[in-house]
């Protein structure tokens, strides 16, 4: 049975472009997709929002203020950018009538005090990651500069304290948002989701294969994966070592996704002659369920970097949803997700872990109950849906 949401008018809020790809865009399509169903109007505000000077405003101070002291820029863009979206959210909620605003960041969730304040508009926060840790894990910001790590912890407690209910999408995350001394009562785990139903494909493998030029005779290992360090991307090229020649010879690993360490793993493949690897780069959402398809394997070897682990990882679920085995690292969210050896295969992020999973896979040492997993995902989404309504009308509740 379907929860209803009182035909609310719901505002989202989030501090990067939308659409965009990766797996909160994916979230957010999903999550509006389904509240329409219900009759709900949905609105939509991000970076994308904001007229293009504006944008490129932003993008001078973050970059000329970071060559000087790095994560200065990133910190005064982000004060103009909540100045700036406080006031739009504050007009959307007046027009519109806005009944209640999910924010999916820290910053957003922080841009909507003049809503809260003067209108009593009640503020739903997602919390897909670790704000300050993921700044430093991916270089916006120095360990060294102590100030501004606690301006960025600062922001993250205002959050915690302010939002009427907050949603995490793994119990790793919600522990580290109790430790801010925030109700648990609060702090709500739902892990992500996706719509089986977009991830259901009648066409072929073969016909899949022909729309991206893959060879029809080779194991495809899918890396869907952004290259970036956290998400383990050289950990399946440092697992061909240890793959027996013969299965070596028939693999051809595919990363989708774009970042940082493109022209790290390219220069890599180089240097090592592999003849077996292809960076496809970002594929477009609407086609990657066509990619899953025509995949043998489909591959998240996600390592802890800086206090930061993989949470409910998007391209793990789509996997599930879509029939293809899945090798996973046993951390963070996806230990949630995934039953080892059931709806997928769990491993230690090491090339020799990966190199022995993706070897008992294809010799039938170990399997994957395709069934298992797909009905796992149908579960979850339903299960996951009614959750985040209730939450939506016990907030407009409580607020009145």
């Amino acid at each position: 049975m379907y929860l209803s949401s009182w035909d609310m008018n719901i505002l989202i809020v989030l501090g990067t472009h939308y659409p965009h790809l990766g797996g909160m865009s994916s979230h957010i399509s999903t999550l509006s997709k389904e509240l329409k169903k219900r009759k709900n109007n949905v609105y939509i505000i991000s970076l994308s929002n904001f007229p293009a000077l504006v944008r490129l405003t932003f993008t001078i101070i973050q970059y000329s203020f970071d060559a000087i002291k790095k994560g200065l820029g990133s910190f005064l863009r982000q004060v103009l950018f909540k100045l700036l979206m406080s006031i739009i959210v504050f007009f959307y909620c007046l027009v519109k009538d806005i009944d209640l605003i999910n924010a999916h960041d820290c910053i957003s969730l922080n841009s909507t005090w003049l809503a809260k304040k003067f209108l009593k508009t009640p503020t739903i926060l997602t919390v897909h990651g670790y704000l300050t840790f993921e700044r430093i894990a991916h270089g916006d910001l120095d360990r060294k500069a102590t100030t501004l790590i606690k301006l960025s912890i600062e922001e993250e407690r205002r959050a915690y304290k302010t939002a009427h209910y907050i949603i995490t999408v793994d119990s790793r995350l919600r522990a580290y948002i109790l430790r801010f001394n925030v109700s648990k009562s609060k702090v709500i785990k739902i892990e992500n989701f996706v719509d089986p139903e977009e991830f259901h494909i009648d066409l072929d493998k073969t016909i899949c294969r022909r729309m991206f030029n893959i060879p029809s005779e080779k194991v495809v290992i899918l890396i869907p994966r952004r290259l970036v360090e956290k998400n383990g991307v050289f950990l399946p090229l440092h697992a061909l070592d240890y793959i027996p020649e013969k299965i070596r010879n028939e693999l051809l690993l595919i990363y989708c996704g774009n970042g940082p360490l493109e022209k790290d793993i390219r220069r890599y493949v180089q240097k090592n002659r592999l003849k077996n690897v292809i960076l496809m780069g970002a594929v477009p959402h609407e086609k990657m369920k066509y990619m899953y398809k025509a995949s043998d394997i489909v591959l998240i070897p996600s390592i802890p970097v800086k206090g930061v682990e993989e949470a409910t990882s998007i391209s793990a679920l789509e996997a599930m949803a879509v029939g293809v085995p899945l090798i996973a690292s046993n951390i963070g969210g996806l230990r949630e997700i995934i039953i080892d050896n059931v709806n997928g295969i769990l491993v230690q992020p090491e090339p020799e872990s990966i190199a022995k999973a993706i070897t008992d896979l294809l010799l039938g040492i170990k399997c994957v109950n395709i069934s298992k997993a797909q009905r796992f995902v149908k579960e979850k989404y339903i299960k996951n849906i009614e959750k985040i309504i209730c939450i939506y009308n016990e907030a407009v509740r409580r607020q009145g």
